[in-house]
């Protein structure tokens, strides 16, 4: 009798975990198992807590069953809370530093081509965007500009808007998490950190966009 219980906690605890289905949070399939590990644990209980046991036994292991019980829960809620402070800080901690190094390095390739540009003279015989080619002689309206710090794939620096008078590069990042949850990025998922950079014959402009 003890291997089935033994085996039934096992199916049920297993089938629980995997309930909520495929997600990034851990937290719903540790929930979902710690409810279905609480309900074998009460049958079990019950079950071991039939007759003949005394009523007085069964008080006294059923108290201490439910202040173990309410003891674990307060435990495990808060090592969960916990845990999601921890995982909100680091997201935010990683969004600072992946929109400061946007900011620093996205700029570089359009100031070397404003250099470029006004290095012609007055007499202008390369627009901003012929200037930007000759840097860039593969680049297209989404093209991606890579730069020495920004490699990885989870960056992408693209080409949004490439005219005569104007070249916009657009930075958005795969995972990295903007003001706004519902904001709708260039490139990655939604809620992700786009920053923009516009160049015209006046300078380079930023615009945070999320």
């Amino acid at each position: 009798m003890i291997f089935r219980w033994m085996f039934g906690g096992v199916v049920l605890v297993s089938f629980a975990f995997v309930l909520p289905g495929r997600t990034v949070e851990v937290w719903p399939s540790l929930n979902a198992a710690g409810i279905a590990a609480l309900i074998y644990i009460i049958a079990l209980l019950v079950y071991i807590l039939r007759n003949p046991i005394p009523v007085k036994h069964r008080i006294v292991v059923g108290v201490l069953a439910f202040i173990s019980v309410i003891a674990l829960g307060a435990h495990w809620t808060g090592m969960m809370y916990t845990t999601q402070w921890q995982q909100n800080r680091l997201l935010a901690i990683n969004s600072r530093n992946v929109r400061a190094v946007m900011i620093s390095d996205a700029p570089i390739s359009l100031l070397s081509v404003l250099e470029a540009y006004h290095a012609q003279g007055k007499t202008k015989k390369l627009s901003l965007a012929k200037t930007f080619l000759q840097k860039y002689p593969q680049a297209i309206i989404g093209s991606n500009i890579p730069t020495s710090s920004m490699r990885d794939d989870s960056t992408r620096i693209l080409v949004t808007t490439l005219s005569d008078s104007m070249i916009v590069l657009t930075a958005s990042h795969a995972y990295s998490r903007g003001r706004t949850a519902d904001f709708l990025p260039y490139w990655g998922r939604k809620g992700t950190i786009q920053e923009r950079f516009v160049l015209t014959e006046k300078g380079v402009r930023h615009e945070s966009d999320n």
